[in-house]
């Protein structure tokens, strides 16, 4: 009986982990991971705030590659969004990626001056 009441609380905390995974979108930066410092925005240039440690990642998804995290209070300039509005393509340095374009989840950052920013296309994977 011991054994099964167990059993259960175990199977419920994996649940739960899972939920919380896919609640988040799955982008929980780790702090451990290198860090991306990107350059200041420009004056009056959309950008974006992370609210959180936030992984900065080669196309807008959970699926693409991650570059690095940036920290809490991190701002970076905004060129793009995903179609489905949920990241920001942002500046990043080209020693980094040639294309100096990362993706930030949108919804562990806050943005600013959004509304001519483009809608962009995920690039290949």
């Amino acid at each position: 009986m011991v054994l099964l009441i167990f059993l259960g609380a175990f199977v419920l905390v994996l649940i739960g982990a899972v939920i919380g995974s896919l609640a988040t979108g799955g982008n929980t930066a780790d702090i451990n991971d290198p860090t991306v410092e990107v350059p200041p925005p420009a004056s009056g240039a959309p950008y974006a705030v992370s609210k959180t440690h936030v992984n900065v990642r080669s196309g807008p998804g959970t699926e693409y590659s991650i570059y690095g995290v940036a920290s809490p209070g991190q701002s970076a300039q905004i060129t793009g969004i995903s179609q489905d509005f949920g990241w920001y393509a942002i500046l990043i340095p080209r020693d980094i990626t040639p294309s100096g374009q990362g993706w930030v989840s949108a919804d562990h950052t806050t943005a600013y001056n959004i509304e001519q920013v483009p809608v962009l296309p995920p690039p290949p994977k």
